[in-house]
């Protein structure tokens, strides 16, 4: 399941992460690796940005930066849109459109729960 803590604060790429993330879980594959990541993430998209936190099968999606984060991912909102949808995250890294810190190990989980699958 995935929760958006305080809606009222919940911005445009919190709620398609959502929507993205809602979707995959119906994939027996995604589902499980989900529950697997114990992480937080802060993703900026343009001006956009939130905190994707995985703990004991749960994502919470929230506006509010915590101390401690396992990752970070920032770029361009259409950038991060082509990674969803399956392109490469490879090029964007390397023309530096997308930037990445923290682990990398739980950044390639993540993509795995984000990168849309099909029906």
């Amino acid at each position: 399941m995935v929760k958006i803590e305080n809606f009222e604060k919940a911005n445009l790429i919190s709620l398609i992460i959502k929507n993205i993330i809602e979707r995959n879980i119906g994939h027996p594959d995604v589902s499980s690796k989900s529950k697997k990541i114990n992480a937080t993430f802060l993703l900026k998209a343009g001006m956009m940005q939130t905190v994707l936190i995985f703990r004991k099968g749960e994502i919470i999606i929230t506006a509010d930066i915590p101390e401690k984060i396992t990752a970070r991912v920032e770029g361009s909102l259409p950038a991060f849109l082509k990674i969803a949808l399956g392109k490469s995250m490879i090029l964007p890294v390397i023309t530096r459109k997308v930037t990445i810190k923290g682990n990398i190990f739980a950044l390639l989980s993540l993509m795995k729960v984000l990168t849309v699958k099909g029906t």
